[in-house]
């Protein structure tokens, strides 16, 4: 195999790697946080859905980290004229209950939330914490000889802010 796996932040709505895992969602399990198959190639994380562990992948990784209000992420120009399938289910933990679905208004909604998406407030939108990077990290790579106290001291350095990162030395 050329790689062993991939980690992607914030994967945009057009990717067709993203796109390919997303039909591969189980039933039942929430579009914004789904699982996939037996998880042996495709898995999700967020801020709400711990990334899991190194076991159970197959011989390929391939990781999505996504806040379920990241529009980069979630945007479906459908949406202009039927409700994207995020807003067709309970709303997740970080999108207002009292939205809905609009024809061309929810449309123009969108597109202005992708515009101002690493404004929003951290964790939320496209404005990811470091140290929400950790966990898919550690599951993608499994690092030899890594313990939990070096995770808990990684987690110590990384920044609570957004796109700050973690701080050396």
């Amino acid at each position: 195999d050329p790689i062993d796996g991939a980690f992607w932040a914030g994967p945009p709505f057009p990717s067709s790697l993203w796109n390919s895992a997303m039909a591969g969602r189980k039933p039942g399990t929430p579009y914004v946080a789904p699982d996939v198959a037996d998880g042996r190639l495709f898995r999700f994380a967020s801020h709400t859905k711990p990334a899991g562990g190194p076991d159970g992948w197959g011989s390929m990784r391939l990781m999505f980290l996504q806040y379920s209000s990241d529009p980069i992420v979630f945007y479906q120009p459908s949406s202009l004229w039927r409700a994207p399938t995020w807003m067709r289910e309970p709303p997740a933990a970080d999108v207002s209950p009292d939205l809905r679905f609009m024809p061309v208004v929810t449309q123009f909604q969108l597109a202005l939330d992708m515009a101002i998406a690493l404004s929003a407030p951290s964790g939320h939108g496209h404005s990811y914490y470091a140290h929400d990077y950790i966990g898919p990290w550690l599951a993608v790579t499994a690092p030899d000889g890594w313990t939990k106290d070096d995770t808990a001291r990684l987690m110590a350095r990384c920044d609570k802010d957004a796109q700050h990162g973690c701080r050396n030395g």
